[in-house]
């Protein structure tokens, strides 16, 4: 009997892809689709949580780029790729540019996997074959959680750039910053002054490194945080305190330190 090449190939590719568990045309998802020793050692270390990836780079046509080190966001991110499902035949209308978008997992040993998709709506396999995603609103909600991140990234960083650099007491009573703003900090002490005979206490800043004279922060007892912030008048101190008196002194309150004539005054 005469044997057709192409039908036994063909018929070879069936018995494959049903000994995979995988039937020409029905989805799978990716983590079905890319079964193999490399992959499977991966994703047993992902969902046992002893081998989790530590970083993930991700970039975009438009060239968006991102790393991002949140491990939760990461694992968040490598367990939708892995359930996102595509066709396991080739997709014969794919249009655009192999890398448009890829997801890169990095281990802290050197190790990295990476996702490679045609656009948002064909996967790329690891032969560059593409393969139409099935469940587009998996890549979607990817997409939409990516930037959702940076979003949210970038306005914590506003948030404190508007803040300001924190200022840490050390042992409670010295701290270091640059008063005049000529790129070098002073150094500061505090000194927590005991009035005593139910007078309000009160918070004494000088200088340490160079005299600037003292300034009181009146009925104050504890200093919650300080940052060092800057504005058209130059440098300055915002203080976050308590204040109050004998009977109750829970208060929060603000002040600004700044220089003013060569000496520490405090603004309310």
């Amino acid at each position: 009997m005469k044997r057709h090449p192409a039908l036994l190939s063909l018929l070879l590719a069936f018995v494959l892809l049903v000994g995979c568990g995988i039937l020409p045309g029905k989805p799978v998802t990716l983590r079905e689709f890319l079964s193999n020793d490399q992959f499977d050692a991966f994703a047993a270390g992902v969902d046992s949580g002893e081998d989790l990836p530590y970083q993930l780079f991700f970039y975009g046509a438009n060239g968006t780029t991102d790393t991002i080190d949140d491990q939760t966001f990461v694992i968040q991110a490598w367990d939708r790729l892995c359930n996102m499902e595509i066709s396991p035949r080739e997709a014969q209308d794919a249009t655009g540019k192999a890398g448009d978008l890829l997801f890169s997992f990095m281990w802290e040993d050197g190790r990295s996997y990476t996702f490679s998709f045609l656009t948002s709506d064909f996967f790329l396999d690891p032969y560059d074959v593409p393969h139409e995603i099935t469940n587009p609103e998996h890549m979607a909600m990817l997409l939409t959680s990516l930037i959702n991140y940076r979003d949210h990234q970038i306005e914590m960083a506003e948030a404190q750039a508007a803040k300001g650099k924190q200022i840490t007491l050390v042992d409670g009573n010295i701290f270091s910053w640059d008063v005049d703003g000529d790129g070098t900090d002073e150094t500061f002490s505090v000194t927590y002054h005991d009035n005593g005979d139910e007078a309000p206490n009160q918070i004494e800043i000088q200088g340490v490194s160079s005299w600037y004279g003292s300034t009181w922060i009146d009925a104050a007892y504890s200093i919650t945080d300080m940052y060092a912030r800057s504005d058209d008048q130059g440098p300055y101190l915002y203080v976050d305190y308590t204040w109050g008196d004998y009977w109750g002194h829970d208060n929060p309150g603000f002040c600004e330190i700044r220089l003013q004539d060569g000496v520490l005054v405090t603004i309310y």
